[in-house]
């Protein structure tokens, strides 16, 4: 889909972008709850036919997401990036909304299989988060402590 090179600016963009609003704590290992606990890692997984089966949808999906986020910035807010600790990395694109930021995300584990997809979003002021499950339809929401740390206040993550 992209060359490494145009990987490389997309991804420099989108940190830039999105540094200090979502990156951090979103999806950056905690924002989506996305980034879990090895042992939720492995709860979480979904059938990989469920996943297949969805797969045209969710490209397109992160295509528009892509599509908007250049329309708004003048650039991708496309971000890949891993969390060493949790043994998984997470893509994810953003982009703003009345005020909130939307967001999808894929978190891979170790072996570059997807365990994960996730349609957020976040509010106004950044400290809740709204989250559905790409695949199975399950919600949750999440709220961000004083210390920045997402923690899920309702629904199943």
């Amino acid at each position: 889909m992209f060359s490494d090179n145009e990987k490389f600016k997309m991804n420099k963009a989108a940190k830039a972008i999105v540094k200090g609003q979502v990156v951090c704590a979103l999806v950056v290992g905690s924002f989506l709850g996305v980034i879990a606990a090895p042992a939720k890692a492995q709860e979480a997984r979904v059938s990989s036919e469920l996943m297949d089966k969805n797969q045209a949808e969710w490209s397109k999906l992160v295509r528009q997401f892509n599509a908007k986020s250049i329309k708004q910035t003048g650039k991708s807010t496309f971000v890949n990036f891993c969390e060493p600790k949790f043994k998984v990395c997470t893509e994810m694109v953003t982009y703003k909304i009345k005020g909130r930021t939307m967001y999808v995300a894929a978190v891979k584990d170790e072996h570059e299989v997807v365990f994960e997809r996730q349609v957020c979003n976040v509010n106004n002021t950044e400290d809740v988060r709204h989250c559905v499950n790409f695949d199975t339809k399950t919600k949750h929401t999440d709220m961000k402590d004083e210390s920045g740390q997402w923690h899920l206040v309702s629904g199943v993550e």
